[in-house]
């Protein structure tokens, strides 16, 4: 994690909670296909659950859950009492401090694409130690949106997410190109998670299998 920005360990809850909140993902998308737009409230006043463009019943794209965090076991259980949680402190802790949580999904064919990223531009805070932690709530590879990183790049610095005066959300064109040639793939197994340095850039694909990808995340920081 050091070294590369990044780790990628498995076993980061049981198998019994694992179950649990696939169950319960499963339970939304299933409400989603009775919803034309978002839906729910989060304390900050968002749509707990986030459609993208061209959903239907027939085919479903809910692509976010909101702050699951907020609502009771087994999502706070996630973040606090699993492995997890241990794995983070042993990152950045003994003290650690939780930022926020939120659940990104790619459903089978949908175009959702993030462009190359640091968490940190968007939670900015004075101390560096600040985690990401990705639970990956499906076997998760290249194939079906999976996540990109770029090792050490945690170490180099902010890249600017503005371009032409317009917040992006994404590096420019000629740090992208840079990132695309140096990216690595992360791959592994539901249950597993991947730890990510706050400056680490990375991003994801298109999901062109016929397979879900859901990612549970986590964002943590040293409590000081």
């Amino acid at each position: 994690y050091r070294d590369e920005g990044y780790t990628v360990a498995e076993g980061a809850v049981s198998p019994d909670l694992l179950a649990t909140l696939q169950a319960e993902l499963h339970g939304w998308v299933e409400e989603s296909r009775t919803r034309e737009s978002g839906w729910g409230d989060t304390l900050n006043g968002y749509d707990r659950f986030d459609l993208e463009p061209g959903h239907t019943a027939a085919r479903p794209r809910m692509r976010r859950v909101n702050n699951p965090s907020e609502i009771p076991a087994p999502w706070r259980e996630a973040s606090f009492d699993a492995p997890l949680a241990d794995m983070v402190a042993d990152a950045i802790g003994p003290d650690v401090k939780f930022v926020h949580s939120k659940i990104n999904l790619k459903m089978p064919g949908a175009e959702t694409v993030v462009g190359y990223h640091q968490d940190f531009a968007f939670v900015p805070h004075t101390n560096e130690d600040m985690l990401t932690a990705l639970l990956m709530l499906d076997d998760m590879d290249a194939g079906n949106g999976g996540l990109e990183v770029v090792p050490g790049s945690h170490k180099e610095g902010l890249e600017s997410l503005w371009q032409d005066g317009i917040f992006s959300g994404t590096v420019s064109a000629e740090a992208r190109a840079g990132c695309e040639r140096r990216a690595v793939p992360i791959s592994g197994p539901s249950g597993a998670v991947c730890l990510m340095a706050g400056h680490m850039l990375h991003a994801s694909k298109a999901n062109r299998s016929s397979r879900p990808r859901g990612l549970y995340i986590n964002i943590y920081s040293a409590a000081d």
